[in-house]
């Protein structure tokens, strides 16, 4: 949520090619369109949606599994969050 809305302000009116890697010896390396960002919100959306199915498949059979599946889609919102953040900020 705070992704798509941090995507939504910043870059929601932009035309142009947008930088999606840059490294600091070759500079920007990768370009591509706001909706690549927007692709990449999604797909962790669905992987997010798809670690809390099998963590309500697991409660049942193994409690230490469905809270390593929701430790896991913790991280990966984070790390999806820190990734937009970075992209945000270089452009």
């Amino acid at each position: 949520m705070i992704g798509l809305s941090l995507y939504y302000i910043h870059l929601a009116d932009l035309k142009t090619l947008i930088i999606l890697h840059y490294e600091s010896l070759l500079g920007a390396d990768v370009l591509g369109r706001k909706e690549d960002v927007l692709g990449i919100l999604l797909s962790g959306l669905g992987l997010i949606f798809l670690n809390f199915l099998l963590t309500a498949v697991f409660y049942q059979r193994r409690r230490s599994y469905a809270y390593a599946a929701t430790f896991i889609s913790l991280l990966l919102s984070v790390l999806i969050l820190a990734g937009v953040i970075a992209i945000i900020s270089v452009n």
